[in-house]
């Protein structure tokens, strides 16, 4: 499946699903520029309730720590 498969499948943007491959929410694989999930792996993800966001830091609190 591509990028645009999954926005249309789940009902987002297909920007939000490329910020979810980038922050490892979903796995993917990006070949050249182009990013390619694969419905097993998608599926399991779901279903496993492993597509929470992962803590991501800010600039600002890596300077401050």
């Amino acid at each position: 499946m591509t990028a645009r498969d999954v926005a249309e499948l789940l009902g987002v943007t297909k920007q939000t699903v490329h910020t979810w491959l980038r922050d490892g929410v979903i796995p993917g694989y990006k070949v050249g520029t182009t990013w390619f999930i694969l419905t097993s792996e998608l599926k399991e993800t779901l279903r496993k309730g492993e597509n929470a966001p992962r803590v991501r830091t800010s600039k600002k609190n890596e300077r401050e720590g």
